[in-house]
């Protein structure tokens, strides 16, 4: 589970329209990286600690290791740290 707040201004662009633009970037990584079961976010409605809230769902930990050093997964990284102010991660075996 992966909760974001993204900064006001990032990137050249406001928070409106970085929210959707990293929407589409992560719905995006389902089909990019196999070793995602299922992929699921949803944008934040009610202005409290995270923008975007990302769930996803792996086979198992080898997986989720060739998730996250995946290419795909690298250059999202880095979208990230540009234009989020803060960032939480929680990974537990399912």
């Amino acid at each position: 589970v992966v909760c974001l707040k993204l900064k006001p201004f990032a990137d050249g662009n406001p928070k409106s329209k970085n929210i959707p633009l990293l929407v589409e970037k992560l719905r995006n990584l389902k089909n990019e990286i196999p070793q995602i079961h299922s992929l699921d976010l949803g944008v934040n409605t009610n202005g409290t600690e995270a923008d975007i809230v990302l769930t996803e769902l792996f086979e198992n930990a080898e997986a989720l290791a060739i998730y996250d050093a995946s290419m795909p997964h690298i250059r999202i990284k880095e979208y990230i740290g540009r234009v989020c102010e803060k960032m939480t991660v929680t990974d537990y075996p399912f």
